[in-house]
């Protein structure tokens, strides 16, 4: 869905959405074959004062 709404707004051609998508399947193939590796998750936290807080929690084992 993402790649067809690039290709969809004119921000990449069909060729950059088919090679980052292989290299994004690529990755993840290789990276969960690994008995260690880096996880990425993503973090949306409500404080006590209100405020909303977003980001990318990262842990890693090498």
């Amino acid at each position: 869905m993402i790649g067809y709404s690039r290709l969809d707004l004119n921000r990449h051609r069909f060729t950059d959405v088919i090679i980052g998508a292989g290299l994004g399947y690529l990755v993840g193939e290789i990276e969960l074959g690994q008995k260690r590796g880096l996880l990425l998750f993503p973090l949306i936290r409500q404080e006590a004062q209100g405020n909303t807080v977003y980001g990318l929690q990262v842990k890693g084992e090498f």
